[in-house]
């Protein structure tokens, strides 16, 4: 059974420009947080792999989430956690 979660959408803002290459979204427990999925802005350019280090698309410096906000109240798998 999964424990009581929060869904979380933050914005993929880099450290060094600014920039917004898209929003990140994860999963908020009383024990950590888990950016799993990576949504490029219209118009990105390039294609994050899984596994690959996320960068700023426009000066390839280090993204960090920003802006972050509940999405929903969710039962999450612990799968969904690691």
């Amino acid at each position: 059974m999964g424990e009581t979660s929060v869904r979380i959408v933050a914005d993929a803002w880099c450290l060094h420009c600014g920039h917004v290459s898209g929003t990140l979204e994860g999963v908020w427990t009383p024990r950590k947080v888990v950016f799993n999925t990576f949504v490029p802005r219209p118009g990105f350019i390039g294609t994050p792999k899984p596994g690959e280090r996320l960068l700023c698309e426009r000066c390839r410096g280090p993204i960090l989430p920003d802006n972050t906000s509940r999405a929903e109240e969710a039962q999450v798998p612990k799968s969904d956690l690691s």
